[in-house]
């Protein structure tokens, strides 16, 4: 894989001798994140940027967070570097409080994204009904994604050429064991800790915590976690969208089956997929996250598979 970090004065360099390196990306984070250690022989200026590349295929393109030299014995000089993919400009960037009266989802992309370097959208540009209000710390993700939750009913994710895409399923299909995709080992993880039950919001006519969202999916699973969230600026209808989706979003890891490919391997977020490895087996999945792991000693990559109602 080739690494390559670019400097403040927009200078390129190629990162040799990668000792450790992690790609992770999931449909339920905004920011994709690379970690990657490398041996040095010199010392680096201080980088803004960083690429990785699997052969003409770019894997990551990202932000500096952190940038780390250090020098120990018998270790010698290392680099590491710390990235988050380029929704990280939206994740860190506030918008000012305002209230909108019936704005394009374009108004406030133009207003808030383009500035700061993203510059184009995938999707249909809907008008949001009635007033749409901005509070005082909200991220600029945040006033997106929201304002596509309520004109698409769909999350958001930037791809690797910096597109800001609202998430829908994917045409593709894998299957992943003997008789497709070979992998060298299985697991399927069940979180029960992690889905929201119910969530109780405010009601604006009598201003108390009086509406009540119930997950009823969750009931035969016997689980039970309340939360009070208030949704601000929103009608009723909206209220409601916005509960099916806290809740929706909070079951999205809760039943996962993780598979260990060797190498590098890309597949389509948002794919079917179907897994059968040995005793387990299931059908009907999405692939949800991605994880790219490289050393000395070869690469794998972790392909998580999520039921297709926890994303679509």
């Amino acid at each position: 894989m080739k690494i390559s970090a670019t400097d403040q004065t927009g200078t390129i360099h190629i990162l040799g001798d990668i000792l450790s390196l992690e790609i992770d990306a999931r449909l339920d984070v905004p920011a994709d994140t690379l970690s990657l250690t490398a041996a040095l022989t010199k010392t680096v200026p201080e980088f803004v940027s960083v690429k990785a590349e699997e052969g003409t295929t770019v894997i990551f393109t990202g932000l500096v967070d952190e940038q780390r030299i250090s020098v120990s014995s018998p270790g010698g000089s290392r680099l590491t570097l710390r990235a988050r993919s380029m929704a990280a400009l939206l994740l860190d960037n506030e918008c000012p409080p305002g209230i909108y009266a019936g704005p394009l989802f374009s108004d406030l992309f133009g207003r808030f994204a383009r500035p700061l370097g993203i510059t184009s959208f995938s999707f249909a540009d809907k008008r949001l009904s009635g007033q749409f209000t901005i509070e005082k710390g909200e991220s600029v993700w945040q006033v997106l994604e929201r304002a596509a939750l309520a004109t698409l009913g769909r999350r958001l994710r930037i791809d690797e050429t910096g597109r800001l895409c609202a998430l829908s399923p994917s045409a593709k299909s894998y299957t992943f064991g003997p008789a497709g995709q070979a992998c060298l080992s299985a697991e399927m993880v069940t979180r029960r800790h992690k889905p929201i039950s119910e969530v109780v919001t405010v009601d604006e006519h009598t201003q108390s915590y009086s509406l009540n969202f119930l997950n009823y999916g969750l009931i035969p699973r016997k689980i039970s976690r309340r939360r009070y969230v208030r949704f601000f600026g929103q009608t009723a209808a909206q209220k409601a969208a916005s509960a099916a989706a806290y809740m929706k979003q909070s079951g999205n890891n809760t039943r996962v089956y993780e598979l260990k490919i060797p190498g590098i391997v890309r597949f389509d977020f948002g794919a079917q997929a179907s897994v059968s490895c040995g005793i387990i087996s299931a059908a009907g999945l999405r692939v949800c996250r991605l994880s790219h792991i490289a050393g000395k000693d070869g690469a794998y990559t972790i392909a998580s598979l999520w039921p297709n109602d926890d994303i679509f």
